[in-house]
């Protein structure tokens, strides 16, 4: 009992942000544990062609969701409630409400062209439909969500993502089971509370938070994240586009089969997750407030672990293919190894990007992501033709290697020119950022 008192004691004195980045942590654990589950059901209740048709919506929606809403929860966010620290609440309902207005200004233009699109894209009508009603609400969520994070909100955040992911698992099972098309049945469920928690949170931010759309931070919003929306297309096309190409140049079934794999090498970005939803918003503060004093250590100590982790997954990876799928998916498994290496380099991002983004210098790592896109699809196309299906886990390496050390060079570069460091002209990383001051 007197260990258990000590212990409460220890974690009551410790900082709201390490508690907050724990709770996260195991909130993406109890996330991805949910998904790992919800794979291994669905698997075994839907074929390999419905699973693949489920992956080709999932992978459509993230990149028509760029567009749709301007990833507006993502690179302007933390930045808007940093610099508008004082009018946060004012800041989120005007992203929300802009979110809104071009979700369905460009929902009706996308709705018109669709008879157009719809050879590219390959998805029945009624899956656009349900696609850009979610996207209605969606960011509300996403918004809502980053908002927790930022301010270290651990208590409200892992119940509502805990709930909604269990929600979502429980409606997408009653539904797959007790219908014909499982496919859409999934895409339907998963819609309708997506549309419930998004819509929620919703009129509680409009109702409680803040009514007005401010035009300045509408402004700022439209200024950081439109010249980014190539770099956010870029990453989610180096994320998805595999899937589809697989699925035109072999067949649904292969994509799905690949995708159980591909998720299955992400679990081990619950560990990245974690660590960019309270790394980043604390980074961001740490160069507001021009300190930097433990920031080499702390890097140290997250890419040794982190590279165990990917070590331990990547031996265990057979093992875990043949739980979470029916043998229909084992001939992925040579997929895991370099998909499970390639999230070392999205830490890598993690670990640099504020400064870009704070600063307000994206645009080389625009074009290295514009450029690594570009890369993937071409290595994929001629991978894909050449040695299977298989050969797109590799091509994901390739195109993460790229992108993780390119924005490490251009980090760098801008430290040098941001930084007191410009007669010693010395490569600055996070290993000697500790013994720099940042220019007044």
């Amino acid at each position: 009992m007197v260990k258990i008192s000590k212990i409460r004691d220890t974690y009551r004195k410790l900082p709201i942000q390490v508690k907050a980045s724990g709770w996260f942590f195991i909130c993406s654990l109890v996330q991805k544990a949910i998904a790992v589950i919800s794979t291994i059901i669905f698997t075994r209740l839907m074929s390999s062609e419905d699973y693949g048709i489920l992956s080709i919506y999932n992978s459509w929606s993230d990149i028509i969701y760029i567009f749709a809403t301007l990833n507006l929860s993502t690179g302007v966010y933390n930045v808007g409630m940093t610099k508008f620290n004082d009018r946060r609440n004012e800041f989120n309902s005007s992203l929300q409400l802009l979110a809104l207005f071009w979700t369905l200004t460009f929902g009706l233009l996308f709705l018109c062209l669709y008879h157009y699109i719809e050879v590219i894209i390959q998805l029945p009508f009624k899956m656009i439909i349900i696609m850009f009603i979610t996207f209605c609400t969606l960011p509300a969520y996403n918004l809502w969500c980053a908002k927790q994070r930022y301010e270290s909100k651990y208590r409200s955040l892992v119940v509502v993502t805990v709930l909604y992911a269990i929600i979502i698992l429980l409606a997408s099972l009653i539904a797959v089971v007790y219908c014909r098309d499982k496919s859409f049945a999934k895409i339907l469920s998963n819609a309708i509370i997506i549309v419930l928690f998004g819509g929620g949170l919703f009129f509680r931010n409009l109702c409680f938070k803040g009514k007005k759309i401010n035009k300045e931070f509408v402004y700022f919003a439209l200024k950081f994240n439109l010249p980014m929306i190539p770099a956010f297309l870029a990453m989610v096309i180096l994320n998805q586009i595999d899937r589809i190409m697989i699925s035109n140049q072999v067949s649904l079934a292969k994509a799905g089969i690949y995708s159980v794999a591909y998720n299955s090498a992400m679990f081990i970005s619950i560990l990245s997750t974690a660590i960019n939803a309270t790394y980043n918003p604390w980074l961001m503060q740490k160069i507001h407030n021009k300190e930097f004093g433990n920031i080499s250590e702390i890097t140290k100590i997250i890419s040794v672990l982190f590279i165990c982790v990917i070590l331990v997954f990547i031996i265990l990876a057979p093992e875990l293919i043949k739980v979470m799928a029916s043998s229909e998916y084992y001939e992925a498994i040579y997929v895991v190894p370099p998909v499970a290496a390639s999230t070392f380099f999205t830490l890598i991002y993690t670990y640099y990007c504020p400064f870009a983004q704070y600063y307000l210098k994206m645009r080389f790592l625009v074009f290295i992501n514009i450029g690594v896109a570009i890369l993937n699809v071409i290595l994929n196309y001629f991978g894909i033709m050449k040695f299977g299906y298989l050969a797109a886990g590799y091509t994901t390496y390739i195109g993460y290697l790229i992108y993780g050390w390119g924005t490490v060079f251009y980090v760098n570069k801008l430290i040098i020119k941001n930084f007191e460091n410009k007669k010693r002209k010395q490569p600055v990383n996070f290993y000697t950022i500790k013994r720099i001051t940042i220019n007044q």
